[in-house]
């Protein structure tokens, strides 16, 4: 009876186990996700402040 319930608290703590290793790879590849993401936004929004800069550079020169 005691190795029975010993068997079955292992399995139990092995499926646990398992289940956080899931739960942690997936949340590593959504951090990983998001680090990308972040970088792609950065760079659209440098895009669109060299662009700003530009038009404001070639506004001036017009008014003059």
């Amino acid at each position: 009876m005691i190795t029975e319930n010993s068997t079955l608290r292992l399995s139990e703590v092995a499926s646990a186990s398992q289940h956080t290793v899931e739960v942690t790879r997936s949340g590593q590849k959504s951090v990983q996700y998001m680090i990308e993401s972040m970088a792609q936004i950065k760079e659209r929004v440098e895009a669109i402040a060299e662009n700003t800069l530009a038009l404001s550079e070639q506004d001036l020169s017009f008014c003059r």
